[in-house]
């Protein structure tokens, strides 16, 4: 492709994720913040900060920043590792579980109507093609 097309191309993508991230969907807490408690939430066994670097792909700094501002709304909080007393786990509150549940529908409301916008062989196709992208650009990263 040329420079031109690949600007293009560019532009596209950046106003699909403006358009998804920035929407205000009338949640306390930003899309990273939710998207931690997710996991949080989520994951079957105990959740680490240095586990939500690495699946979030995030720097610690970043991480530390999110996970303090999660505990002082008191969405988690902070369970000592009983085998390394440096380390801790993070386990949503019953706080945090009230928001996911309350927000989970508009959370995803985008998602929805994509999925019944582009028909479902579409928005599989669709979303197996962001996770591909997704992998390359981690590996680009790297």
């Amino acid at each position: 492709m040329e420079t031109e097309d690949l600007l293009k191309c560019s532009k596209i993508i950046s106003l699909f994720c403006r358009l998804n991230v920035n929407r205000k969907i009338g949640i306390p807490i930003s899309s990273v913040e939710m998207e931690m408690l997710t996991l949080i939430y989520n994951a079957e066994n105990e959740v680490t900060p240095l586990m939500i670097s690495k699946i979030m792909n995030l720097k610690k700094p970043s991480v530390s920043g999110v996970v303090e501002s999660l505990l002082k709304k008191n969405y988690v909080q902070k369970e000592q590792n009983c085998n390394d007393k440096r380390s801790y786990y993070l386990v949503i509150t019953e706080k945090g579980k009230e928001l996911l549940k309350s927000a989970n529908d508009l959370y995803l409301s985008a998602i929805y109507t994509l999925e019944k916008e582009l028909g479902r062989d579409a928005f599989v196709s669709f979303i197996e093609t962001m996770n591909k992208a997704n992998d390359i650009l981690k590996e680009f990263r790297k």
